[in-house]
């Protein structure tokens, strides 16, 4: 009983010492759609390219000579994003799915 309360008194003090806009949950996502970029987060909602970040891994990106390395995002490709600023940005870290 005793430990329940403190318990909840010590969740309580870290939900007010931490802004919930600084912490960051590392989700899955599946593209829905290239262009505009739509994706699918946690088979929940979707979420296009306003308010997504791409890392470099997950668009076009070509060497000095001109040959691709990575390719855009294409329809049905699982994703890893990082939720930041309380949901409101997603960081598309990299291409691939959660691993457990």
């Amino acid at each position: 009983m005793a430990g329940e309360k403190f318990v909840r008194l010590i969740k309580q003090g870290a939900r007010h010492a931490i802004p919930e806009n600084t912490l960051t949950d590392l989700v899955p996502g599946e593209v829905t759609n290239e262009s505009p970029l739509t994706v699918l987060v946690e088979n929940r909602f979707k979420i296009d390219q306003d308010f997504l970040v791409l890392s470099p891994f997950c668009r076009e990106f070509k060497d000095k000579n001109g040959s691709v390395l990575f390719e855009n995002l294409k329809i049905g490709e699982k994703v890893l994003l990082l939720r930041v600023s309380n949901g409101q940005q997603f960081y598309v870290l990299d291409r691939g799915e959660l691993k457990k």
